[in-house]
């Protein structure tokens, strides 16, 4: 009987630690597109293109102002990932679809890019 509580315990564990390093390289990949979505959103601009966010098209002026809102953003997902219950899966959900939009921007970006070279 104690053996059993013992692998279920060490099962659980294992779990956990697979749910959490699941969300760690969400996270890391979320970031990475954030990172590039501002890099080529900059070189779109650049090119005479225009901030399709309206959201952030007020704040394109300079990079410190969308870099602030990305890393500010960026902290809450990461608080929220990482004190969530394990087994709350709304947020493991929306940084999906996040990485899936970020993903999207990014590539219409590039495309923009070298439709214009």
């Amino acid at each position: 009987m104690v053996d059993t509580s013992v692998r279920s315990l060490h099962q659980t564990v294992v779990d956990a630690e697979s749910i959490q390093d699941v969300r760690r390289f969400r996270f890391a990949v979320l970031a990475t597109l954030n990172a590039l979505d501002l890099l080529t959103t900059a070189v779109v601009l650049r090119l005479g293109g225009a901030e399709a966010n309206p959201v952030m098209a007020p704040h394109i002026e300079s990079l410190w102002r969308p870099l602030a809102i990305k890393c500010s953003i960026l902290a809450v997902v990461w608080v929220a990932l990482s004190r969530l219950p394990l087994r709350e899966r709304a947020i493991d959900r929306m940084v999906q679809a996040a990485i899936v939009l970020y993903g999207i921007v990014v590539v219409h970006n590039t495309l923009l890019y070298l439709s214009a070279g």
